[in-house]
């Protein structure tokens, strides 16, 4: 009735200067496929790249720098307080890849000019494996998805929820499974990388420490080396949900299982946690 005598129709328009604000976990293909889609919806773009990759950061301004003029792409190179200046512009949107915490600081600045966002951020992602599954196929594919880029991957398998009548098994194929593709001496295999640096290295090892404190048991992995950032594929029973493992966002090559009986277990601890990024069943 309100629009009795009225058209309509959609017109598509860029949305403008767009603020692409990437992590150092994939440094070149996270930034370029954001590029491609602002530009695809017509939007000059400026990029600051992680300061953790200086190397990776130096060549995507390289290679974008000789297909764009700085007035449609730019590359924005520098510490964490260079983004702390670009959020203090007006953009006509920002798209944030990283935790949730700086994920706040960009929205909250944001919010002072009614930029629109999009935040992409990490999470604890369960894999539930219920007494149906295929676990020969399972191993594979957590064995893949899990320790890929060593565990630095935002919807990588965050934890393991596994029917009490699957746990042996799983864990023997698993650990099995992990001898078979990373070698015996993970350090030396061409198929694992390591961890982006000091800080993040000493973060993990205290997630370990502290779970193994609380009673956890180390099935397979658990081998560092702080002088090469190198954490072995590791995985872990016996876990306490009070343990800080079962807390914080993991994003390295630690993997917790715990075992349920019933669905309703799986469901309340899920549901009891902040909404996963991915879930895997």
């Amino acid at each position: 009735m309100l629009f009795i005598g009225s058209s309509s129709k959609i017109i598509h328009e860029p949305k403008g200067v767009t603020l692409i604000l990437t992590p150092w976990n994939y440094p070149y293909q996270i930034p370029v496929q954001h590029l491609v889609a602002a530009i695809a919806a017509g939007c000059t773009a400026m990029i600051k790249p992680s300061e953790f990759t200086p190397h990776t950061s130096a060549i995507v301004k390289e290679v974008l720098g000789k297909v764009f003029p700085e007035n449609e792409v730019a590359v924005i190179e520098g510490d964490h307080s260079i983004s702390t200046e670009l959020l203090k512009l007006k953009f006509d949107h920002i798209h944030f890849t990283g935790s949730p915490a700086v994920g706040k600081v960009v929205m909250r600045a944001a919010a002072e000019h009614l930029t629109s966002v999009t935040l992409e951020l990490g999470g604890k992602s369960p894999v539930i494996i219920d007494e149906t599954a295929n676990i020969d196929a399972a191993v594979k594919k957590i064995t893949w998805g899990k320790f890929l880029n060593c565990g630095q991957t935002c919807i990588a398998p965050d934890y393991i929820l596994i029917h009490e009548s699957k746990k042996d098994e799983f864990l023997s194929k698993l650990t099995s499974n992990i001898n078979k593709v990373f070698g015996e001496d993970a350090q030396k295999s061409p198929d694992i990388s390591h961890i982006i640096n000091n800080r993040h290295f000493n973060r993990l090892k205290n997630l370990l420490g502290d779970a193994i404190n609380k009673g956890a048991k180390v099935e397979v992995g658990a081998k560092m080396d702080e002088g090469d950032n190198f954490i072995s594929p590791t995985v872990l029973s016996n876990i306490s949900l009070d343990c800080k493992l079962m807390q914080e966002e993991i994003f390295g090559p630690l993997l917790p299982i715990l075992s349920y009986k019933s669905e309703k277990d799986v469901l309340n601890l899920i549901n009891s946690k902040e909404k996963p990024l991915a879930l895997y069943i």
